[in-house]
């Protein structure tokens, strides 16, 4: 085959070749070219478009890396992952491209840990929650290490503190037990610490009024769920099960089924 074109590009060039029978195109990096010293007309082996052909290759699967790249920060083990299934690529190629990306400084751990932290601050993500989200990108435990103990605990204190509170104001019709757990089992799903200090931050006092109400609240829709089914003590034993299931204090549902219970006797 012969060299009929040769085009640099900013990122590229391009050699078009051809014979009798075919004609085609390959786009090759610029320092590959340079190896190369090709000149239009120039023939062209079997072993050199072969060689081509590999090269093209390269160069697509480092701008298909390189595209990844601009849309945000990726591990070097997502850029592996992403190279993976091109199965014409060896491994030294694609350690190759790896490099190459190091190198020109688009690929980078350090960054990713760095925007990880970063990006999940805003967001109102824990620290723990976010180690475990670079251990799964593939960060080296060092790297993250070394980052992490950047972190002001007092910092994320305030954060946890602000994300509680957000939380609380998502959380209705529950106990004043179900509620803490609640607010803790999710402080702790978002990577927060010390849940505990972060409760009492947040000075919470039971309300013992807004409490009651909440228990009658569920003792009718249980009275609703049973007295079809139950009658007399069952039927009361039933509502004070179902209401213990809700996380409300044992004292006060009794409190409120005898009180209930009464009324329901004065008026049959």
């Amino acid at each position: 085959m012969i060299i009929e074109k040769i085009k640099a590009h900013k990122d590229y060039v391009k050699i078009e070749v051809a014979n009798e029978d075919l004609k085609t195109t390959f786009k090759i990096g610029l320092d590959d070219y340079l190896s190369l010293n090709y000149k239009v007309n120039q023939e062209l082996k079997d072993e050199e478009i072969s060689k081509l052909e590999k090269l093209h290759l390269i160069a697509f699967s480092y701008n298909k890396c390189l595209r990844r790249l601009e849309s945000s920060d990726r591990s070097v083990k997502e850029i592996r992952e992403l190279l993976y299934p091109i199965k014409e690529l060896t491994k030294k190629d694609k350690n190759e491209i790896i490099e190459k990306l190091k190198a020109a400084g688009f690929l980078s751990d350090e960054a990713v840990v760095e925007t990880q932290f970063y990006v999940d601050s805003i967001k109102q993500i824990g620290k723990n929650k976010t180690i475990q989200t670079l251990r799964k990108r593939g960060i080296d435990k060092e790297i993250i290490e070394k980052y992490s103990e950047k972190i002001d605990d007092k910092q994320q204190f305030e954060m946890a503190v602000i994300k509680a509170e957000r939380i609380l104001a998502t959380i209705r019709n529950k106990s004043f037990n179900q509620t803490i757990n609640i607010l803790k089992e999710r402080l702790m799903r978002d990577g927060f610490e010390n849940v505990n200090e972060v409760v009492l931050a947040l000075d919470l006092q039971k309300d013992e009024q807004n409490e009651y109400e909440s228990v009658k609240i569920a003792y009718d829709k249980a009275l609703r769920r049973y007295k079809n089914k139950y009658s007399g003590k069952k039927l009361y034993y039933n509502i004070y099960r179902y209401l213990l299931t809700k996380g409300f204090d044992s004292s006060l549902i009794k409190e409120i089924i005898s009180l209930e219970s009464e009324e329901l006797d004065y008026e049959d």
